[in-house]
């Protein structure tokens, strides 16, 4: 391996006053410049270790399914066209991490010398960037590939996709650095966002890509259940079609379904009444939990409207399978009573850039176990709202969002996983909401609609489902 040599100490450190201009002091100088002088020390810059990473563990790849298509572009990009960042973003329990580990893998076993180093760090517990100085100086000074996983976690929660923590916006700063001048390094990142900086660069240079990384296909995806020792396998294909082939939720599922249910598939596609168990839940509520308050708004409208295609006359999961009702634009914006076009169309994009939405042309739907744990996260949201408005006064999601488009014309008749017979239900459950319905019907009455928003129709509703 080549050390660091002497005439680029000037650059070195031309390279970190751009970044972290503190760092550039007498004291850094003479760290360069011992560094890069003594022989003791050359000879250390040579046994610097080729793999390098952190406390946090490189993904193990011994088992990995499919995803031969996204290496080979990958291994295009970085090999062939020296691309200078890649970025890897998708869901979670996709399969990011893993991947850049296989290619990582890959890399060293296919391509050796092709690096002068390669590093792995997490971003897991979001440390400052000063913690990669040695990393940055090697990223210029020589032929490197830097893998910065989990690049979320220094994003900010509750404001729209890719914006940074005030203390993190050096890394925003450097991704811009990084796609805008030369580089002999390839940085990849794995993220549950889609940076800005990435959707601005890729636009300006081929030498900054990004890929969203979606899931498993069929065959591979049967490959996982298979190594699960499942059975019933004519209903493979919707257990896979139910999570969209999201590795992570079909191994998840796959000890539900041996646990519960003998590992027969076809029993839990035919008996069980939900797609979203604690651990699949976690997983979908951690994303949720980082929106703002808009896009749950426009998460919630995409629940109700893809409610009213539901299917009742049909085991759950397999009606959920097939509810791919797709919402268009102009319906969710008219459903928005009091947000602007264009509030609307940010945050619209926002979660696009999460891959929380499925889009197609100017249409929008949510995948089935996204649209069960949004639906229910909707109900447990109003149901709360009714119980509490004695104290609080407040109409929010009863005010913003109408169920009535969603129903059908005889209220009593609506289907048991409808929408306000979940509320309905959860309320007789939890009691004390008699009190708070009147009220709310009292306050809401006589009032236009531009003071109430859907609050008054809502409630009646509500009130002639329990007579």
């Amino acid at each position: 391996m080549n050390g660091i040599k002497r005439n680029r100490r000037g650059d070195l450190i031309a390279l970190v006053a751009r970044y972290k201009p503190e760092w550039v002091s007498d004291s850094f100088s003479a760290l360069t410049n011992n560094f890069t002088t003594a022989d003791t020390d050359l000879t250390q810059a040579k046994t610097i270790p080729y793999m390098r990473q952190d406390g946090a563990e490189i993904p193990d790849v011994s088992v990995f399914y499919g995803r031969q298509e996204e290496l080979n572009k990958f291994k295009q990009w970085i090999i062939k066209n020296k691309s200078q960042i890649i970025a890897i973003w998708g869901m979670a329990g996709i399969g990011k991490s893993l991947l850049a580990a296989k290619l990582v893998h890959d890399i060293e076993g296919e391509f050796k010398g092709e690096f002068d180093h390669i590093i792995w760090r997490s971003l897991w517990d979001a440390p400052a960037i000063a913690k990669f100085k040695e990393d940055l100086i090697l990223f210029q000074d020589s032929r490197c590939l830097l893998v910065l996983d989990n690049w979320d976690t220094i994003l900010k929660k509750g404001d729209f996709a890719g914006q940074y923590e005030e203390k993190y916006r050096e890394y925003g700063q450097l991704l811009k650095q990084l796609g805008k001048e030369h580089q002999q390094s390839c940085l990849v990142i794995t993220s549950r966002e889609k940076p800005r900086e990435i959707a601005l660069l890729e636009e300006e240079s081929v030498s900054v890509r990004s890929l969203l990384l979606e899931g498993l296909k069929q065959d591979d995806a049967k490959t996982i259940l298979k190594a699960k020792k499942l059975t019933g396998e004519k209903k493979w294909g919707t257990l896979i079609h139910v999570y969209r082939g999201n590795p992570l939720a079909l191994k998840i599922i796959s000890t539900t379904i041996k646990e519960l249910f003998g590992g027969d598939v076809s029993a839990f596609i035919e008996q069980s009444l939900s797609a979203v168990f604690m651990d699949i839940s976690d997983l979908i509520k951690k994303q949720f939990e980082r929106l703002t308050d808009l896009e749950k708004d426009i998460m919630y409208w995409l629940a109700i409207e893809q409610d009213s295609s539901f299917k009742d006359d049909i085991p759950y999961l397999e009606a959920i399978a097939e509810n791919s009702e797709s919402v268009s634009l102009t319906k969710l914006q008219n459903a928005s009573l009091l947000v602007s076009p264009s509030d609307f169309l940010n945050a619209l994009n926002s979660l696009a850039k999460r891959d929380l939405i499925e889009k197609g042309k100017a249409t929008y739907t949510l995948q089935p176990a996204v649209w069960e744990y949004v639906r229910n996260k909707f109900t447990e949201e109003v149901c709360q709202e009714i119980q509490t408005f004695n104290k609080t006064h407040k109409l929010n999601l009863l005010k913003s969002h109408s169920w009535k488009k969603s129903l059908d014309e005889n209220l009593k008749e609506a289907h048991k996983t409808h929408i306000l017979t979940l509320i309905q239900n959860r309320l007789y459950l939890e009691g004390n909401f008699q009190e708070s319905l009147a009220a709310i019907k009292k306050t809401v009455q006589g009032k236009s609609q531009l003071e109430i928003g859907y609050a008054a129709e809502n409630i009646e509703n509500l009130l002639t489902a329990f007579q």
